[in-house]
């Protein structure tokens, strides 16, 4: 049977390792354990994910000054990277996700057209896999009202 030791060893490795699977692994507990705590125990949920924060801090701070040392080293992806990422007047602007723009409502379907060629309707909960294009209503009425060409008489 697990005890509050064994779960005050696992919130210690968590903040080391900012991993669940990886803290589990290391702590020798098993993730259904884990999760089955979670789920039963908000105080320990809270714990972990302050553990979790405490973690990815820590691999954040790591990681930064390992950047900061290849910049002093004059490694160019790793200035190119800072100044992409710190600097307005480098940034490139972000491609929009469009899974977090289209069909936000209801009404507004989805098509996705998979590389066999079968079209699929969605209503945006899902994700597409494989897909060679992706249209929605919206889009594809906009694409009809600019190929119509005025007649001559």
């Amino acid at each position: 049977m697990r005890t509050n030791k064994d779960r005050k060893e696992f919130l210690e490795i968590l903040k080391e390792y900012p991993i669940i699977s990886i803290a589990c692994r290391r702590a020798k507990i098993d993730k259904a354990t884990i999760y089955r705590w979670l789920k039963r125990n908000r105080k320990f949920a809270n714990q972990v994910e302050h553990s979790l924060g405490l973690g990815r801090n820590a691999v954040s701070d790591l990681a930064e000054s390992q950047l900061i040392t290849s910049i002093r080293n004059g490694d160019q992806k790793s200035i190119k990277f800072w100044l992409e990422n710190n600097c307005k007047r480098y940034v490139k602007p972000r491609p929009v996700n469009i899974f977090n723009n289209l069909a936000q409502g209801p009404g507004n379907k989805i098509t996705f057209t998979n590389f066999s060629g079968k079209v699929e309707q969605s209503s945006g909960d899902r994700r597409a896999q494989n897909t060679s294009a992706i249209e929605t209503d919206d889009i594809r009425d906009e694409k009809n009202k600019q190929s119509v060409t005025p007649e001559k008489n």
